[in-house]
C-alpha cells in the first residue's frame, strides 16, 4: 500500500512540475532541507516533499513548521492555491528579506498571474484584464471647512472609483483615473438657499510606480492633478467652486512590511465665495506630510502621517491623520480615513472661538476590488492597482483668508 503511494505521490508531483514550472522547484525540496519560511500563519496542507519515492512525504506548512500528516492517507489532499517558495533569484540579487516564500512571479491562480509571469507579481503582457484593477468605495463622511460657515458640520455621503492601466510595464509605470461624488446636507440648511444639498465631484489623474520589495526595488512615486466641483456650497448654500491641485507622493520600503515617505499637495488656482457683504478668495492649502505605511499580517494597511499646512490661506497649525483599510476577504475592505488641521490662533478674530479655524475630515465605509486584490502580500501592494486615492476634503484642503466674517 506504502509502495503504491509512494508511486502515485511522485506521478502526481512529477505531472505538477511539468504544468507549472516556477511551483516545481518549491516543491522538490531535499528531505533534510529547513521549510520555506511562509509570511502569514495559514495553514498549507498537501504538500509532497522529497526528491526521491523512497523519502517522499504528505506534510503541512503551519506557522513556519514542517509537520508529517499519516504516511498513508485515504486520499491526498489538492494542491494549495499559494505554494511557498524556496529562496528565489530576486531575493538573493537585492530583495528584502521575507520575500522568499512568495517570491517575484510564481504566485499560483487566483488575480495573481493567471499563468502569465511577470516579476511585478502582475500580468505585464495584456493577459488579465484592466477591469482587474479597479476598486469602489462607498462611504458615510463628515467634515468641517471654513469657507462653509464657522460651525457648520457637513454630514453625507461619497461614492466614487479608482483604476489603474499599466501604460509602460516594463518599468512598471501606470497611470491612475478616479472620481467620487458626494452629497452632503440632505435636509438642507437653516438660513439662504435651505432647500437643496450640497453636491461635490472630485476627480484624480496620475501617474505611478509602485515599488517591489521582492524584487529588490524599494521606491514608489505617484504624481497627481485633482479637481473639486462644489456646487450649493458655503453658509447660504449659494455659492459655487471649481479649485485644482497638484498632488505627489514618494515612498522609500525599509522592509517588506514597511514604507517611509513624503506626501505633498500644492493648489493651482482660487475661486471665490460671497459672505458678510463681502467678497472672499478660496485658495487649496497646500500640504507637507510625512507618512509611515505598514501591511499587517492579515494584509491589512494602515498609512499615519504629520504634517504642515503652507500656502496663501493657510489656517492651520500643524497636520495630522490616518487612513487604513482592513479586508474582509479578497474582494471586500471596510475603510476608514482622517484628516485634521487645528487652525492657529493668529487666524482668529475677537470674540471668536478657536474651533472657527479647525479644519478636519472623517470617513468609514467599503471598499470593493473587481479583481480580487483586497489584500496586500507585503508593502508593495497588489501592481497595477491605483497608489493615491481620490481626492476629497482631506487630501484636497481649501480655507478662506483669516478673519473674514462669513
Amino acid at each position: 500500500m506504502r509502495q503504491l503511494f509512494h508511486g502515485l505521490a511522485l506521478a502526481g508531483t512529477a505531472l505538477f512540475s511539468a504544468t507549472v514550472p516556477c511551483a516545481a522547484q518549491s516543491l522538490w525540496t531535499d528531505a533534510d532541507s529547513t521549510p520555506p519560511r511562509l509570511l502569514d500563519r495559514s495553514v498549507i496542507e498537501g504538500t509532497l516533499i522529497g526528491g526521491q519515492a523512497e523519502s517522499l512525504r504528505l506534510v503541512r506548512f503551519d506557522d513556519d513548521q514542517l509537520i508529517p500528516l499519516d504516511d498513508a492517507p485515504s486520499v491526498i489532499p489538492p494542491m494549495p492555491e499559494t505554494a511557498p517558495r524556496s529562496m528565489t533569484d530576486c531575493e538573493s540579487s537585492g530583495g528584502l528579506l521575507g520575500c522568499a516564500s512568495l517570491g517575484c512571479d510564481s504566485l499560483l491562480g487566483g488575480h495573481w498571474l493567471d499563468g502569465c509571469g511577470s516579476m511585478w507579481s502582475g500580468c505585464r503582457t495584456g493577459c488579465q484584464s484592466w477591469t482587474d484593477n479597479v476598486e469602489l468605495f462607498s462611504m458615510a463622511e463628515s467634515w468641517k471647512n471654513r469657507a462653509d460657515d464657522v460651525g457648520q458640520n457637513n454630514f453625507g455621503f461619497r461614492n466614487g472609483f479608482n483604476v489603474g492601466i499599466p501604460v509602460l510595464a516594463d518599468y512598471g509605470v501606470a497611470v491612475q483615473y478616479g472620481g467620487a461624488w458626494g452629497v452632503y446636507d440632505l435636509q438642507g440648511r437653516g438660513v439662504g438657499n435651505t432647500g437643496p444639498a450640497e453636491h461635490h465631484l472630485f476627480q484624480t489623474l496620475g501617474l505611478f510606480h509602485r515599488s517591489n520589495v521582492c524584487c529588490g526595488d524599494r521606491i514608489s512615486w505617484g504624481l497627481a492633478w485633482d479637481y473639486m466641483n462644489a456646487n450649493n456650497f458655503g453658509r447660504n448654500g449659494n455659492a459655487h467652486l471649481d479649485l485644482h491641485q497638484l498632488r505627489a507622493q514618494f515612498g522609500y520600503a525599509i522592509s517588506h512590511q514597511d514604507e517611509l515617505g513624503f506626501q505633498g499637495a500644492w493648489g493651482a488656482n482660487t475661486d471665490f465665495i460671497v459672505g458678510g457683504g463681502n467678497v472672499w478668495t478660496v485658495a487649496v492649502v497646500d500640504q507637507y506630510n510625512l507618512y509611515w505605511k505598514h501591511v499587517w499580517q492579515s494584509g491589512a494597511t494602515t498609512n499615519a502621517f504629520v504634517g504642515i499646512p503652507g500656502g496663501r490661506n493657510s489656517l492651520g497649525e500643524m497636520i495630522l491623520g490616518f487612513n487604513g483599510q482592513v479586508p474582509l476577504n479578497d474582494r471586500v475592505s471596510m475603510v476608514g480615513n482622517l484628516h485634521y488641521m487645528p487652525g492657529h490662533a493668529s487666524g482668529i478674530q475677537a470674540g471668536q472661538n478657536h474651533y472657527a479655524q479647525d479644519l478636519w475630515d472623517v470617513g468609514v465605509g467599503f471598499q470593493f476590488s473587481l479583481g480580487g486584490k483586497a489584500r496586500s502580500h507585503n508593502i508593495s501592494g497588489n501592481n497595477w492597482m491605483p497608489l493615491m486615492p481620490v481626492a476629497g476634503y482631506g487630501t484636497m484642503s481649501f480655507q478662506p483668508p483669516a478673519n473674514t466674517t462669513l
